[in-house]
């Protein structure tokens, strides 16, 4: 996950970080009791205790939760059409036709919604499934030695 990352950075310019990739962090939390996580019905009470006077008390209690990837209508509509050409080119590969539902994530792209879609049953084909089914795609095309563009 590292070398994904170190690649983001140097492509966009974006340093990420990820606090569940730590492992002296993750290894601490498995090792707390549950009661450390919820007490008397408050969810993430260790980390509302530990944020005490360290941050704002309206964002330290708030009890929603934020959106991860929520550029994702942007990013992947960007890409719509280049991502349409290259299942145009993947559907002609038996091997993979066999292993991805080109169809479905066809229809996907082509039904594009005009705004941010908040329905996991409409947004999870298109913010997880192309860009995942084009990467398992380009894997198998770099093992089996194709050069597809």
């Amino acid at each position: 996950m590292a070398e994904i990352y170190q690649a983001f950075e140097q492509m966009y310019g974006i340093p990420q970080r990820d606090p569940m990739a730590y492992r002296p962090l993750v290894e601490y939390c498995w090792g707390l009791p549950t009661r450390m996580f919820m007490r008397d019905g408050e969810t993430r009470w260790l980390a509302k205790r530990a944020a005490k006077d360290l941050m704002p008390e309206e964002q330290r209690a708030n009890r929603l939760n934020g959106r991860w990837d929520a550029d994702w209508h942007i990013r992947v509509g960007r890409r719509r059409v280049e991502y349409l050409a290259e299942f145009d080119r993947l559907e002609k590969n038996e091997r993979i036709a066999d292993m991805i539902d080109l169809p479905r994530l066809r229809s996907a792209l082509e039904d594009w919604p005009t705004q941010t879609e908040t329905d996991p049953s409409v947004f999870a084909p298109l913010e997880l499934g192309v860009p995942r089914a084009l990467l398992t795609a380009r894997f198998v095309n770099y093992v089996e030695g194709r050069n597809e563009q």
